[in-house]
């Protein structure tokens, strides 16, 4: 679900940035490729940190990514 969120705020950036420039740059298009990547952004709720490793919450159901 963060991952979703992410991606949502990164789309929503991407067109307002867009609409930003499009004012000054008449040419300026807005994002119509898919990226072959995509980095991963947790949201400062999906983080924790307990007895010294950190915790990035994957979802509900999926196991979390444990990092020492």
């Amino acid at each position: 679900s963060h991952s979703c969120d992410a991606v949502v705020d990164a789309f929503i950036a991407s067109m307002d940035s867009a609409r930003t420039r499009k004012k000054t740059d008449p040419k300026a298009r807005f994002p119509r490729r898919r990226k072959r990547f995509f980095k991963v952004t947790f949201k400062s709720s999906a983080i924790r940190v307990r007895d010294g490793q950190l915790i990035l919450s994957t979802g509900d159901r999926a196991h979390p990514l444990v990092i020492p």
